[in-house]
């Protein structure tokens, strides 16, 4: 696994595409009769029956017409990838011209051309229109959903908060679903700011949805929690409880900005979707599959080969490839013990890892209790083979095989033999485990210091990209 790119917990094992057809797609009491106080009942599906809507149309059709000749024709076409960009087009659009605003409850949502009349709206409005407008923009019904659900916050030492929520969920061109988060691409681009970087850090959001709809049916997603249980009016009004109170939409901003957003300064997001795409591919496809090269990953200590694969991905010029290579890099960071290691230069950060640079560490030791039962040395060998030297930890799982290459190697005898890849990587800040390398403190410090080396390296890659292929 990466280090952990942002906050947000993996969501790829939900059913976006819903489990159950609700046939009762009422919201009960939701909008004001015009000139009155008096509400009445709306079929939910309604803010996203109106697939021809002159209004979302023309929004579109301007948006295009702001493009150069050669995008808004790659806008329009039906090529490989003409897809994801349009969604990135809309993204760009939402982040200049929609903002948040925030309304008492949710009993009048907007539909998608009022929310694009006032440029503003709260997490259901925009999650309506911004699914209206990739409904507009020729994306396939089958391929949006709108998402009703939970966000629930976790931070160290602190109670669980949940708020209720909406979101859009992108089925991309690769066959994954892709969150895109309302809140996330409004008020433009602020960076995070300093002083909650750490707090940022050592938050996990997971993101649950109850139900998902398009223009054509409200679905149920399967799950074991109480709100379940609910018929689609009663979830409604239960929900109404735990609404973002005093939402801060700036706090979204920071949960999704992830360490190649900030690394990849001047990229276009477009291609930053496209490298985070890669990266998450490489994380779990690669392992779901079978197709895992520990390569990828700096795995089983092969360091100096994860580094030649970087490298001659990196000569490619090519964007997925780029993506690939650092995703590469960050889990050396990650997987390695390269930053307890390393002597410490200016800031008490270790210098950039160079390829060649000795590995070794004389004051590094390792339990080797979590080693591979195929591990077939005697211990006192192991630890005078890997003890004292920058290492990761072996991946070997049953049901993942290794490249021949690498498995048929006399060295891979002495790979198995390293702490397992879980002893050793420090992925996220809430990952530790009372087994691990590190105690719980130094756990954290290390996660926090490695994610800076990331950054700052992904960083010096990506510049050096960009000047080797402008």
């Amino acid at each position: 696994m990466c280090i952990q790119r942002n906050a947000v917990a993996p969501y790829q094992a939900w059913n976006w595409a819903g489990d159950e057809i609700v046939y009762d797609c009422i919201v009960p009491a939701a909008r004001l009769i015009p000139g009155t106080k008096k509400r009445y009942p709306i079929d939910i599906r309604e803010y996203l029956s109106t697939p021809d809507n002159a209004v979302i149309r023309e929004t579109v059709r301007g948006i295009v017409s702001a493009l150069d000749d050669v995008n808004a024709k790659r806008f329009v076409s039906k090529e490989p990838g003409s897809f994801d960009y349009r969604v990135s087009v809309l993204l760009d659009y939402m982040m200049t011209h929609l903002r948040y605003r925030d309304k008492p409850g949710f009993d009048h949502w907007l539909f998608p051309d009022e929310t694009q009349a006032q440029k503003a709206g709260d997490c259901e409005d925009l999650a309506f229109l911004l699914a209206a407008l990739l409904s507009a923009a020729g994306m396939s019904n089958y391929c949006v959903r709108v998402a009703l659900g939970f966000v629930r916050v976790y931070q160290p030492g602190a109670p669980m908060i949940e708020h209720a929520h909406a979101w859009v969920m992108y089925l991309n061109e690769r066959g994954r679903w892709e969150l895109l988060e309302p809140f996330a691409h409004v008020n433009g681009r602020p960076r995070p700011r300093p002083a909650r970087k750490n707090s940022i850090a050592s938050m996990q959001v997971s993101y649950a949805p109850h139900f998902v709809l398009n223009r054509d049916h409200l679905w149920r997603v399967e799950s074991n929690e109480t709100y379940q249980l609910h018929d689609f009016p009663d979830y409604v009004r239960a929900r109404e409880q735990k609404f973002w109170k005093g939402f801060e939409p700036k706090f979204a901003l920071d949960v999704h900005y992830d360490i190649y957003r900030e690394a990849l300064d001047g990229m276009s997001l477009e291609d930053v979707r496209t490298v985070n795409a890669v990266n998450e591919q490489m994380d779990v496809e690669n392992v779901v599959t079978g197709r895992y090269d520990p390569r990828d990953h700096c795995d089983f200590a092969l360091i100096a080969e994860s580094w030649d694969r970087i490298r001659a991905r990196l000569k490619t010029g090519d964007l997925e490839e780029l993506g690939r290579a650092i995703h590469t890099v960050s889990d050396f960071y990650a997987h390695s013990t390269y930053c307890e290691a390393a002597p410490k230069g200016a800031g008490g950060l270790p210098p950039l890892f160079v390829p060649g640079m000795s590995l070794a560490a004389p004051n590094v030791t390792y339990n080797f209790s979590t080693r591979s039962n195929r591990c077939a040395h005697p211990l006192d060998e192991v630890q005078q083979h890997w003890n004292e030297t920058v290492v990761t930890g072996h991946w070997w799982r049953p049901i993942i095989g290794v490249p021949s290459e690498i498995a048929n190697e006399a060295e891979f005898a002495w790979r198995l033999c390293l702490p397992d890849h879980n002893h050793l990587a420090v992925d996220s800040f809430a990952g530790w485990t009372a087994d691990h390398h590190y105690d719980l403190q130094t756990y954290q410090q290390q996660f926090v210091l490695r994610r800076k080396m990331a950054i700052r390296h992904v960083r010096a890659i990506y510049q050096e990209w960009m000047q080797a292929h402008p």
